[in-house]
Formats: C-alpha cells, structure tokens, sequence
C-alpha cells in the first residue's frame, strides 16, 4: 500500500509497516521500527439467512445456559456469524 486507499480486510488482511527516521546530526543517527497491523472486519457486508423466520419452543424449568435454538447467517465477509 503506498497512498492514502481505504484498507480493505477481504483484500489483506494484515500489513507490515517499516519506519525508519534519521537524525542531521554528525555522524547521522538513526532507528528502525518494524509495525505489524492487522484490519478489523466492519461488518459492511448484510447477513444472509437460511430462513425468513425461526420459531422455538421453550418448556418450563430449563437449566440456567441451556440451548433453546440455533440461528446461522452467512455474509461475503471471511467467516460465519453465528448466535445462540
């Protein structure tokens, strides 16, 4: 990457960024720094879900974490989103 372009995680997802400053002074200084950034996914994409509705029962006196249903959604972004 070398101008101001907008990072794109579906692109690259990691960038590894180089910073070396010089001083004027005699002899020269100098130092080196080594970035490592990573892009965080915004969600930019809509979820796409195998149903247009879900329906669950829930009975009396379930345990306190119990799974009452399972929803899935896919989107063009690098993985599932998945909620219970």
């Amino acid at each position: 990457m070398t101008g101001p372009e907008s990072l794109d995680r579906e692109l690259q997802d990691s960038h590894r960024l180089v910073v070396i400053c010089n001083d004027m002074g005699q002899p020269v200084r100098s130092s080196t720094a080594e970035l490592h950034v990573a892009v965080d996914d915004v969600n930019d994409n809509d979820p796409v879900f195998s149903q247009t509705s879900y329906n669950f029962t829930i009975t009396a006196n379930n345990d306190v974490g119990d799974v009452i249903g399972r929803v899935s959604a896919t989107d063009r972004d690098s993985v599932s989103n998945t909620s219970e």
